[in-house]
């Protein structure tokens, strides 16, 4: 694994400062973080104030901002009102996102997943999509169920959006939480995927999904990194810590990155 394309995800850290989170994950080993799009790390619609204190945190701990996990499209579809409210808050995030150096934004495929409300959101996506463009980002919805999950409609929406800066936020891990196969839907929208998150997971005992430790549960990590360089991926791979009742983020970020320096 190529080392320099990995980063971490704050949101383990979401109930401290973004200088924490940032200090934590720097402690682990990492040198790039996907933050999360949340108060305290990066609110929807950031003031001068809060950006400065993250580049002051990124200058002072030497974690640069990857990736924002933003959740633009979230609270729609809705009036006219309501998407333009969304839509300048999705501008504003574009322009923090280069403006802080990050590759890629997080984008949601409205407010039930469902299949319906996505392509009802395709005007809201092929203008996010254009302003993506021309900040040269990228955009992705990242495989949470429903829609998200549906490869071969996460493929139809990305044909009916028509930007190559708009696709699939490809996690493994989600997918078979959620009972798909995800080396089935990662052949089908391969050629969509702008993002990667790195987790793992099984069925316990009772046959509930659990998160583990990377290597501990069901992902093939090998194949996904042969994968992802069959393809000419080149973004980031971002780790996604969602255990932190299992084991504190401190700890527990130091043992993935290590586990990745073994891939």
């Amino acid at each position: 694994m190529d080392l320099t394309r990995l980063s971490a995800c704050s949101i383990p850290l979401r109930k401290r400062s973004v200088r924490e989170a940032l200090q934590v994950i720097a402690d682990a080993g990492f040198t790039k973080a996907d933050l999360l799009g949340a108060e305290p790390h990066f609110p929807p619609a950031p003031s001068e104030e809060q950006l400065v204190e993250i580049e002051v945190a990124v200058r002072e701990t030497g974690v640069r901002i990857a990736n924002l996990g933003t959740y633009y499209g979230r609270p729609l579809p809705g009036t006219d009102a309501e998407v333009e409210a969304e839509l300048a808050e999705a501008r504003s995030g574009m322009d923090a996102a280069v403006r802080l150096g990050a590759r890629s934004l997080r984008i949601h495929p409205g407010k039930d997943r469902s299949r319906e409300t996505g392509f009802a959101l395709v005007p809201f996506f092929r203008e996010v999509a254009r302003e993506a463009e021309r900040r040269d980002l990228w955009l992705g919805i990242e495989t949470h169920g429903g829609l998200s999950s549906d490869a071969p409609a996460m493929v139809e929406l990305c044909r009916q959006v028509g930007s190559d800066r708009f696709g699939v936020l490809f996690d493994p891990c989600n997918c078979a939480q959620n009972g798909v196969d995800y080396k089935a839907a990662w052949d089908t929208f391969k050629d969509n995927v702008v993002h990667v998150h790195l987790k793992d997971g099984k069925h316990g005992a009772d046959g509930k999904w659990e998160r583990v430790h990377l290597g501990d549960g069901l992902i093939d990590f090998h194949w996904l990194l042969d994968q992802l360089d069959r393809r000419g991926y080149d973004g980031d791979l971002a780790v996604e810590y969602e255990i932190g009742e299992t084991e504190p983020p401190e700890t527990g970020l130091r043992k993935w990155r290590e586990f990745c320096e073994t891939l």
